[in-house]
């Protein structure tokens, strides 16, 4: 994947002949005048509707984002339990944003911030500018100093948690289902948000071939 930013689109100043893209000057006198520049860090539900917000304003929208994807994570437990597949709750976001001219897309992880010189830099040492920053990074995985979790526990937080905790899952049972002394599995859960009271009702589907699911 190349670091040059995605374009989503672009309508203005624009017009096209015999499949040439020429650019056509606007009317009017005086110098062309600047757009403001938006900065938004995290392409999360946050990023996503601070950039629809701005679909309507005369200003160049920039979401940078570690990956190329919108993650729905209400639905990340049905990808833990093989109930989903990763890609369908994995927004690209090139696609969500072709019909949105003013917003482009950069794939790329926030090293720090410059304020002062009103610039993001990023890990690979290139800047981005702003004139607005919006930051909308998200969060990480608390484990509230609960003993063990950290070093046992399988957090699903992201896409990857989730395809993660999925395989563990399945050669769990794969485990249990050819040692007849490990049939009996016990899950525990550490969490109090929604996702994780809708975990124990989407247990993992037990393929129709293997010896009868154990008892609770």
């Amino acid at each position: 994947m190349t670091d040059a930013p995605y374009i989503a689109g672009s309508r203005s100043g624009r017009k096209r002949r015999g499949g040439q893209t020429t650019r056509v000057a606007q009317q009017g006198s005086g110098p062309v005048r600047s757009r403001p520049r938006v900065l938004i860090v995290g392409a999360g539900f946050g990023g996503l509707n601070a950039a629809r917000a701005l679909r309507r304003t005369d200003a160049e929208v920039t979401i940078v984002d570690g990956h190329d994807y919108h993650t729905f994570q209400p639905l990340l437990y049905q990808v833990s339990t093989g109930y989903l597949a990763p890609e369908e709750v994995g927004a690209a976001l090139h696609a969500v944003f072709r019909r949105q001219s003013n917003v482009r897309v950069r794939v790329a992880k926030a090293a720090w911030l410059d304020y002062p010189a009103r610039a993001l830099v990023l890990q690979d040492g290139s800047t981005l500018g702003f004139d607005y920053l919006i930051v909308a990074a998200g969060a990480e995985v608390n484990f509230f100093g609960v003993p063990g979790v950290r070093e046992h526990g399988w957090p699903l937080y992201t896409l990857p948690d989730a395809v993660r905790l999925r395989r563990h899952l399945l050669s769990t049972l794969e485990r249990a289902a050819a040692d007849p002394l490990q049939r009996r599995l016990t899950s525990l859960l550490s969490a109090a948000a929604p996702l994780a009271s809708r975990r124990p009702g989407r247990s993992p589907r037990w393929p129709a071939n293997w010896p009868s699911r154990p008892s609770p």
